[in-house]
């Protein structure tokens, strides 16, 4: 008995010193978790204006290489990185340049209908704060140790405090009672999507735990990604002249594979001497079906990895990038996302709560 008390108290401080560690981080992830969370729909709502296009009375679209060429001359500061073709025939084609630069382009006339949102720009930035505090270099690794403590703070938690009379909110409770009451009713209800959220965020950072889910799978994981010297985020990426590429040849070869695609994307490569990549979304409803193409420069297909082939592996790895943002079955599972966000930005905030209560509170009343 008394070794459970002392192993139940030892978890308790590991629990609150882990927790004032790293809440900062994780109240600044969970914040952007909940910014992030109807992402699409925002999107869709700022951008309606150049994301939809009237259909002409004879709908012929112009090739794929005159739509990048009229990109190219609206934008010569930087060459074309990608380019996104929707099934839809009253959906603008979008142009990429880059991450943080596109153009919406009519897909009839090659008219420039808008360039990248003020709303996109800033997910853009509240994404990289999510991801890597804005700090590219070493933030990353913070972010990342972070959800791995929270994962251990949800379980110690569960641990804790359970089991208790009740998990629902009670009326009337003021200062610390309050504060431990949310924070573990809260803890409860949210742990599932928390668990979820921090499992999935574990196989996105790290290849270790990536590499576990496949083994899980019964599925040998992929080779490791091996990034060129002097290949970097900053460096142009083609690796042929703009005039060069062939994008018709890409979405052709695209379309010959998924005759019934919604989208295609294309995407130059990331580092020198690298592949082209079309990611070739089978589903409207369902983001997550994506095959995926790899191509040569010349628009020749190199491998072919249509979604309903790929092992348990490659699909639950595809899945786990989806459960963490909450686009995996719709509008349903964003709310659940942003509810867990929610759920975990409160949870750091009423454990700091109690924690100033516990260090400070009474110190003040006793001076």
């Amino acid at each position: 008995m008394a070794s459970g008390y002392a192993f139940k108290r030892f978890l308790f401080w590991t629990h609150l010193v882990t927790g004032l560690t790293v809440g900062a981080v994780l109240l600044v992830m969970a914040v952007t978790g909940t910014l992030m969370a109807f992402e699409p729909q925002i999107l869709e709502w700022t951008e309606k204006d150049v994301r939809h296009v009237p259909v002409p009375a004879v709908a012929a679209r112009l090739s794929v290489n005159e739509i990048a060429a009229k990109a190219f001359l609206a934008h010569p500061q930087a060459p074309v990185s990608g380019i996104t073709l929707d099934a839809d025939p009253k959906i603008s084609v979008l142009v990429n340049f880059g991450r943080d630069e596109a153009l919406f382009m009519n897909p009839y006339n090659g008219q420039v209908l808008g360039k990248m949102s003020g709303a996109r720009q800033a997910f853009n930035f509240i994404e990289s704060i999510h991801r890597y505090l804005a700090l590219k270099d070493r933030g990353h690794h913070v972010t990342h140790a972070a959800n791995f403590f929270f994962l251990g703070l949800a379980l110690s938690g569960l641990y804790l405090w359970w089991p208790r009379k009740t998990m629902a909110f009670k009326s009337g409770l003021k200062g610390k009672a309050k504060d431990w009451n949310w924070h573990n009713v809260i803890g409860f209800w949210c742990l599932p999507m928390i668990l979820v959220t921090t499992l999935t965020g574990l196989v996105m950072s790290y290849t270790w735990a990536s590499n576990l889910l496949f083994r899980m799978t019964g599925n040998e994981p992929p080779p490791p990604f091996q990034r060129m010297a002097g290949a970097g985020a900053g460096q142009k990426p083609l690796t042929v002249e703009h005039a060069e590429i062939n994008w018709d040849m890409f979405f052709k070869n695209a379309e010959n594979q998924a005759p019934r695609w919604n989208t295609i994307s294309v995407r130059t490569p990331k580092e020198l001497g690298g592949t082209f990549a079309a990611i070739v979304q089978d589903s409207k409803n369902f983001s997550w079906k994506r095959s995926q193409m790899t191509l040569d420069a010349a628009g020749n297909v190199v491998k072919w990895e249509p979604f309903s082939e790929m092992n348990t592996g490659r699909k639950a790895r595809i899945w786990a990038r989806y459960l963490h943002t909450g686009e995996s079955f719709g509008f349903v599972t964003q709310i659940i996302a942003f509810v867990s966000a929610c759920g975990a930005g409160m949870l750091v905030w009423t454990g700091f709560a109690m924690a100033w209560r516990r260090f400070f509170t009474s110190k003040i009343a006793q001076v």
